[in-house]
């Protein structure tokens, strides 16, 4: 993915996002591929989940490669954990206060380190996915692509997710 100017980057990052998410939620979508990918090690994906993999990619005229291919894959992974539930019109940060994700469970997410959110956010996708709800995956697909990497639009996106949490939780 490339791109000069944060802006269009974010866009196509938005846009590959709701594409693959779309794509999950259908009913259409082969059954065999969605579990292939739920079952998927997304750090090193082989044989249908990364067949499966590369079939969403297209769709979403999406060419991930190298280590931002390696985050791609763990974000489709979690997509597919929650069914595709991409609800763009929410706040992460209020969706997880709301439904009661503890403080100490989202801190240790946005302060962690890659390989720590990638061992986090499968089990929030799981967790999301067992009470059935949406949530806005933007700010955690882009925790997980920026963090170790561009410390600046990681820290854009864990400041979102602080604020609406806290915001929400202020409601409580």
């Amino acid at each position: 993915m490339t791109g000069s100017d944060d802006e269009p980057l974010w866009r196509t990052e938005a846009h590959w996002l709701a594409a693959i998410a779309a794509r999950l939620a259908d009913p259409g979508f082969p059954t065999g591929d969605h579990a292939a990918l739920r079952r998927m090690a997304p750090e090193a994906p082989s044989g249908h989940a990364e067949i499966a993999a590369e079939r969403l990619f297209g769709a979403a005229n999406a060419d991930p490669e190298g280590e931002d291919r390696r985050r791609w894959l763990l974000i489709v992974h979690c997509l597919a954990l929650a069914r595709g539930r991409h609800a763009p019109d929410t706040r992460a940060g209020r969706v997880l206060a709301d439904m009661h994700y503890s403080e100490e469970r989202l801190s240790r997410l946005l302060s962690s380190d890659f390989e720590v959110i990638a061992d986090i956010l499968p089990r929030l996708a799981r967790w999301l996915d067992s009470k059935g709800a949406a949530i806005d995956w933007l700010p955690l697909a882009r925790l997980a692509r920026w963090t170790g990497r561009n410390e600046d639009r990681a820290d854009r996106a864990r400041h979102g997710i602080a604020r609406d949490y806290a915001r929400a939780a202020v409601r409580h």
